[in-house]
């Protein structure tokens, strides 16, 4: 993700964090040099060494105790991603929980699943054991739709299974990165093992290939993960990619969408009562302003949103129109605030709608949600990064990695069916 809040200071690149709902400057850091950045993956690489020597229940009661550690600070990590992101409060505080329940059922379940497994083969039954071991540092590049929940999925699994980890955080949530290390290392984790980089993308390249670092994931746009992704493939890097790209919504969802959409309230994010919060930067609320008016001009009809209101702040109102022009910006390129676009019908048994991958793109992560229920249909429920379903419960997924077997959380399943039944 290209950082847009990047400025000099001196002789020194450094990152300007620019509160979106108020203009407000908040912090400023400095960009790391190369061969600082380096160090701290060679430092991650010795702390490895020491933590790969523990066993899997050795290792769960550090989960338990970081899941703690962010429920304790719940108050202050939601107000921090409000100033950073916009995002709205009330959802700051879920995201927090969510981190803590990933944390709760990787130290639960960690053990279990990456247990060794007997094997018996060949006419003789001969004695085999296939063994999930770690395989050193991982390099996660991850962006501000969710400031902790992101990078707290990759950290818990891999922590688990033994491997250092070392945090490219978009460079508008870069407290929220920091932050989220010094609470590790509050619960005891072992001071070099979790690692923060503030770092340009020509560093970034280079820690990619890096001998040090065994793996790389990456959840971004299609474009980032195709320089990621070959820069990993001539380094022989191990890759777990999450890219944004587009799918359709029907149209027999119009009516009742966009009556959902007018409603929802915009407003600012520290305010119980709203629902949508302001794009995470200034830049993120030219881009959709810009995708925007281009796709009016070449033919859509905006039938909700589409005008910015004249107001302080990064505000841009949740925008829908239904056409199909293959021209359409968001449909183009990967936009990163609260619009739709419907592309006509399809034949299916049952509508739904995918956030993550569609021109439903997001406001700093202060989505409203929106459950639409048309009689013929299962009632639907519209969360961030998740698609709309009726799954009956949590599900375990699990990620093979160069002989890894490596938890991808179930516990997210778990907490969003939790909180959707409470709602």
């Amino acid at each position: 993700m290209r950082c847009t809040s990047q400025r000099k200071v001196g002789s020194m690149s450094a990152i300007t964090i620019v509160n979106p709902a108020t203009g407000e400057e908040i912090q400023t850091y400095t960009v790391m040099t190369a061969q600082e950045a380096t160090d701290r993956v060679e430092a991650c690489h010795a702390a490895f060494q020491e933590w790969r020597k523990l066993t899997h229940h050795e290792r769960a009661p550090f989960m338990t105790r970081i899941g703690q550690t962010l429920r304790d600070h719940a108050d202050e990590l939601a107000a921090l991603m409000t100033r950073e992101t916009g995002k709205l409060l009330k959802d700051g505080h879920m995201e927090v929980e969510l981190c803590a329940a990933i944390c709760d059922y990787t130290a639960q379940h960690g053990p279990g699943a990456l247990a060794d497994e007997e094997r018996s083969h060949g006419p003789d039954q001969k004695r085999g054991v296939v063994t999930y071991q770690p395989i050193g540092v991982i390099y996660s590049i991850q962006p501000w739709i969710f400031p902790f929940y992101q990078p707290i999925r990759v950290l818990a699994a891999n922590l688990m299974a033994g491997n250092g980890c070392v945090l490219k955080h978009a460079s508008i949530c870069t407290g929220s990165g920091l932050r989220l290390r010094e609470l590790c290392l509050q619960a005891g984790l072992p001071e070099d093992l979790f690692q923060v980089v503030m770092i340009d993308h020509d560093t970034s390249d280079t820690l990619i290939a890096h001998p040090k670092a065994r793996a790389v994931t990456m959840t971004d746009s299609d474009q980032a993960g195709r320089h990621v992704g070959a820069i990993a493939a001539k380094a022989l890097r191990k890759t777990v990619l999450e890219l944004g790209s587009n799918d359709k919504v029907y149209d027999a969802f119009v009516d009742v969408f966009v009556a959902q959409m007018k409603a929802i309230t915009m407003g600012d994010p520290t305010d119980a009562s709203s629902q949508l919060g302001p794009l995470s930067s200034k830049a993120q609320f030219k881009m959709v302003k810009e995708q925007v008016d281009i796709s009016v001009a070449k033919g859509a009809t905006v039938l909700c949103g589409g005008k910015a209101p004249d107001r302080i702040g990064a505000y841009y109102p949740a925008t829908f129109w239904p056409a199909s022009l293959p021209a359409c910006q968001p449909m183009t390129m990967k936009s990163l605030g609260w619009l739709l676009r419907s592309s006509g019908p399809r034949t299916t048994t049952m509508p739904c709608v995918w956030p993550m991958k569609a021109a439903m793109v997001w406001a700093a992560g202060s989505f409203p949600r929106t459950r639409i229920a048309p009689s013929s249909w299962p009632a639907i429920t519209l969360t961030p990064a998740w698609s709309a379903s009726t799954s009956s419960g949590p599900s375990i997924r699990i990620c093979r990695l160069a002989g890894l077997r490596t938890l991808a959380m179930g516990a997210s399943m778990a907490a969003l069916a939790s909180r959707n039944a409470s709602t």
